[in-house]
């Protein structure tokens, strides 16, 4: 399963130096340290040929959600498997792109975002079942620590001016709950494994362009 991280380029572009120049510096540092465990004997989830991306593990670390297009090439749709291995079942078959998949915590449902009649976060039972639309135009969906919450955003994806809301809404339903509503743009909501914070990339003031104003 590839990494499932949002990072942007213009991230990397301004870390590129300072990256770099500590790299070197602490090359020298490091060599020889004694780091203790190591990752060792990894082995792939999916081993079809194909792209399997955006995966979402859930709490209990026994299930893992990605998007790929392993069973109709050129269609990405969400599949979930057992974080041991053995098959994987394919949750969605809609021609449209469906990414960013979330487990929640009792392994039960499976929200994602789909590019389906204009976009939104869509639920769907693990097994399958149930498929729903929970919120038109939600993006990068994540389910909270305790699974009564689901944090998302709302805008375009471009660095070209502010546009971003941050949003809760129950997987239940009902009215969504705008979160940093002081931020010109607030969105990839993360939690924290308490569920007492939500971690986001934001940008305080309108009079400039993402590039040059968001933080997390």
């Amino acid at each position: 399963v590839m990494d499932g991280s949002r990072v942007h380029t213009r991230v990397l572009r301004s870390a590129a130096a300072a990256g770099i120049a500590a790299l070197l510096a602490g090359a020298v540092l490091l060599a020889g340290q004694d780091w203790g465990e190591h990752v060792t004997d990894a082995v792939p989830l999916t081993s079809e040929t194909g792209m399997s991306a955006s995966p979402g593990i859930s709490a209990d670390g026994k299930w893992v959600a990605y998007m790929s297009d392993r069973g109709d090439p050129g269609n990405l749709d969400i599949w979930i498997q057992s974080a041991s291995g053995g098959p994987a079942r394919r949750l969605t078959t809609h021609p449209a792109i469906d990414n960013d998949p979330t487990v929640s915590p009792d392994g039960r449902l499976v929200a994602f975002h789909s590019d389906r009649e204009g976009g939104g976060i869509y639920l769907v039972g693990a097994d399958g079942s149930g498929e729903r639309l929970l919120v038109k135009g939600g993006r990068s969906p994540v389910f909270s620590p305790d699974g009564r919450w689901i944090a998302y955003w709302m805008g375009t994806r471009d660095d070209v001016a502010p546009s971003g809301e941050l949003y809760k809404i129950s997987p239940d339903g009902g009215p969504p709950i705008r979160l940093a509503e002081h931020f010109a743009d607030a969105r990839f909501p993360t939690w924290s494994p308490d569920g007492q914070f939500i971690l986001f990339e934001g940008c305080q003031w309108n009079s400039s362009a993402l590039t040059t104003c968001n933080e997390w």
